[in-house]
């Protein structure tokens, strides 16, 4: 199966980025990643076909079954095309925000775990999200919103969200 380097290359190399990621954290070897990720730019350019590179094999070996569903849907969505300037441009809007939301993620779980543990020592009780609306001033009815519309406002939800559990 031959498929344009335009729109997969991207992708399947931000797949694996995303599947060492789940692997080791940020215990990531990154020099290593890196090699992984020149070597296989190097095997494409010079004619090999995806399968053969071991880039592919490490992402088709994983375990995690999101991994492999992403990688499924990289060879089955658009094949892409040199020629067409927005589809060249289009693998680093799939898999690698997947990258960036899921280290967001994270980031969000681990504040409201720490904001939550010490709302439980001090309180008793479990903080809820109108607890966390009110301590940061967001309207709880719009967050949703933001999040699915204003990804610019994430980050720095997530930060104000850290920030709280630290000084809470």
């Amino acid at each position: 199966m031959k498929i344009s380097y335009a729109f997969s290359c991207g992708r399947v190399e931000t797949l694996f980025k995303l599947s060492n990621y789940l692997k080791f954290g940020e215990k990531n070897n990154v020099n290593q990643e890196e090699e992984v990720v020149k070597q296989y730019r190097n095997s494409v350019f010079s004619g090999k076909s995806f399968e053969e590179t071991d880039l592919y094999r490490q992402i088709e070996n994983e375990e995690n079954t999101v991994i492999k569903n992403r990688l499924s849907s990289v060879f089955r969505e658009n094949k892409g095309s040199v020629t067409d300037p927005f589809l060249t441009k289009d693998y680093t809007n799939g898999v690698w925000h997947e990258l960036n939301d899921y280290k967001l993620a994270v980031r969000f779980f681990k504040a409201k775990e720490l904001i939550n543990s010490k709302h439980i020592t001090k309180t008793g009780m479990q903080m809820t999200v109108r607890d966390i609306a009110a301590l940061t001033g967001w309207n709880q009815g719009n967050i949703k919103t933001i999040l699915n519309h204003k990804r610019s406002a994430v980050p720095t939800m997530v930060t104000t969200l850290e920030k709280l559990a630290e000084e809470y």
